[in-house]
C-alpha cells in the first residue's frame, strides 16, 4: 500500500528555500522528516507562532492529529490543505492525502465515505489520462467498498464501569521448541458468541480481532473475502479470511459489526502452538479506555476517562496500526516499544542492540528460539540479558530476562520503518505492575 511512504513523500515536499528560514520552521521540517511525532507534538505548541510557512504549520498539525488518534481533527487538517494549498501540494502529495483521509473515514467506521473519496479521486484521474501508479489506491478501494455494505462497528454499555474478570495464564508451546513447555503468559477475557462463552486475548498489537477456523465454523461466521494478507512483515506472508459477526458479548459491553480475521490453519503453527481468538485493537479503540489489575485478575472499562498524566501523551498509534510507546532508558535516552499484549513476554530488536552492542554482548547469553504469529513460524538466534530498567512517565519498571535480536532483518516490522523502534513490550511489562492504565482516549498509559 502507498500509505508505507506517506510520512516521507509529504515531508519531502517543503523547500525551506533560504539561509533566512526561521528556526521554528526548520526544527518543524526536521521532525516531520524523521517521523519524530513525539518530539513534534512536544514542540508543536511552543513553535506554531514562529512558524512562517503555512503549509508546513498545518502539515506539522495534521500528523500530529492524526498519530495521536484525533480523526475528526485530521479530516479537518487535510480538508484545509487540500482546499488552500492544492497547488503547492502538487499530485503526489494531493494523492498520498487522499489515502490518508479514506483511511480517517476507514477507522471512524465510515467505510462508504472511505470508498466514495477514493472512487472519487480514481475516476478524476483516469479522466485525465493517468492509469499508472493506482493500484495501491484501487486496491484501498476495493478494500473499503466491500466493507460499506456492513454497518459501522459500535458498541453499548452501561453508564457505569464494567468489570470484566480475567486470566493471566502460561503460554503453552510444544516441548520440541521449548524444553519447558511454557513461554511467558496470555491474558485471557470471556467473550460470548450466539450464546456461546469463548476465551479471547486481549491484544493491542492487533490491529483487528481474530478468529481462528476451529471456533470460525463452530461460531457460523459469514466470511465474505478469501486469500486476505494478514501479516505482511514476515518472510513467508500468510493469509485468512475476512468474515462479519453481528455481535460479541464482553460482560455488560456489546460489540456490534465486527470485521474479523479468520488465519488459514497450518501444520507449522498447530505443531507449536493452538492459536487463540484475539480481540484487539478495533474494540480497545471504540472502549477508549482500559484498566487491567493483574493480580486482582480483572479488567475495567471506566465510565470517567482517566485524566491526561503531567508527563503528557506517550502513545502513538501509527499509520500501520501499530500501538507505539514513548520510554525513557538509562541516561534518559529515550526508546519506542511496539506496545503488544498479545506479545507473551518482551523484546529488545536490532536498532536497540546496535546502539547498545559492547553493553549486551557482555552479559547476554546466546540461544535459539522458535516462534511467529498468525499464520507463520520462524526460527532465529536470540540472546537474552538478566534485565532493562525503563521510566515509563515517571514510574520506574524493571523488565527481566528479556530477548534480544542481534540480527539485522530479523524483524521485518521495524527494519524497514522510518522511526526505527527499539523493541516490543508484551506481558512482562503487563505482570509487573497492579494497574495498568490504556488510554486511547488521549493516548497514553500510566500506573
Amino acid at each position: 500500500m502507498i500509505m508505507g511512504k506517506l510520512i516521507l513523500t509529504l515531508c519531502m515536499m517543503f523547500f525551506i528555500s533560504s539561509m533566512s528560514a526561521q528556526r521554528a520552521d526548520m526544527r518543524i521540517k526536521e521532525l516531520l522528516d524523521k517521523a519524530d511525532y513525539f518530539t513534534l507534538e512536544e514542540e508543536y505548541p511552543s513553535l506554531k507562532d514562529s512558524v512562517q510557512t503555512v503549509i508546513l504549520k498545518l502539515f506539522a498539525k495534521t500528523m500530529i492529529d492524526y498519530n495521536f488518534n484525533l480523526m475528526q481533527l485530521t479530516l479537518e487538517d487535510i480538508r484545509e490543505l487540500v482546499i488552500n494549498h492544492q497547488r503547492e501540494l502538487g499530485f503526489e502529495n494531493t494523492a498520498n492525502l487522499v489515502s490518508l483521509t479514506s483511511l480517517c473515514y476507514g477507522r471512524l467506521g465510515n467505510y462508504a465515505n472511505a470508498a466514495d473519496n477514493l472512487k472519487n479521486f480514481l475516476d478524476q484521474v483516469k479522466s485525465m489520462g493517468l492509469k499508472d501508479g493506482l493500484s495501491s489506491f484501487e486496491e484501498m478501494y476495493v478494500g473499503f467498498d466491500e466493507l460499506q455494505k456492513f454497518p459501522a462497528p459500535n458498541i453499548s454499555r452501561p453508564e457505569r464501569d464494567v468489570e470484566i474478570p480475567i486470566s493471566i495464564e502460561p503460554f503453552k508451546v510444544s516441548k520440541s521448541v521449548e524444553p519447558t513447555g511454557v513461554r511467558g503468559t496470555h491474558l485471557y477475557l470471556p467473550v460470548t458468541i450466539h450464546g456461546k462463552e469463548y476465551k479471547f486475548i486481549l491484544d493491542t498489537g492487533s490491529s483487528h480481532s481474530f478468529i481462528p477456523e476451529r471456533l470460525a465454523k463452530d461460531m457460523k461466521l459469514h466470511v465474505f473475502k478469501d486469500s486476505v494478507i494478514i501479516n505482511k512483515n514476515t518472510e513467508n506472508i500468510s493469509y485468512g479470511m475476512n468474515a462479519y459477526l453481528d455481535s460479541m458479548q464482553i460482560g455488560d459491553i456489546t460489540y456490534r459489526n465486527v470485521i474479523v480475521c479468520i488465519p488459514k490453519t497450518t501444520v507449522a503453527v498447530d505443531n507449536i502452538a493452538q492459536v487463540d481468538a484475539i480481540l484487539g485493537l478495533d474494540f480497545i479503540l471504540l472502549m477508549k479506555e482500559l484498566q487491567i489489575y493483574p493480580k486482582e485478575k480483572k479488567i475495567i472499562f471506566p465510565v470517567k476517562y482517566t485524566s491526561l498524566p503531567e508527563t503528557g501523551r506517550n502513545l502513538m498509534l501509527r499509520i500501520d496500526n501499530h500501538l507505539i510507546l514513548k520510554v525513557y532508558g538509562s541516561n534518559n535516552e529515550r526508546l519506542l516499544f511496539h506496545l503488544d499484549t498479545g506479545n507473551t513476554k518482551a523484546d529488545l530488536f536490532y536498532s536497540y542492540y546496535s546502539e547498545h552492542k559492547a553493553e549486551i554482548d557482555s552479559k547476554a547469553v546466546k540461544s535459539t528460539i522458535t516462534g511467529g504469529g498468525l499464520g507463520y513460524v520462524e526460527t532465529k538466534e536470540i540472546l537474552h540479558i538478566p534485565s532493562i530498567s525503563l521510566k515509563i512517565g515517571d514510574i520506574p519498571a524493571e523488565i527481566k530476562d528479556i530477548r534480544v535480536n542481534p540480527v539485522a532483518g530479523n524483524n521485518k516490522m521495524q527494519d524497514s520503518d522510518i522511526m526505527l523502534l527499539d523493541g516490543a513490550m508484551g506481558m512482562d511489562l503487563i505482570n509487573i505492575f497492579p494497574k495498568i492504565v490504556i488510554n486511547l482516549k488521549d493516548m497514553f498509559m500510566s500506573f
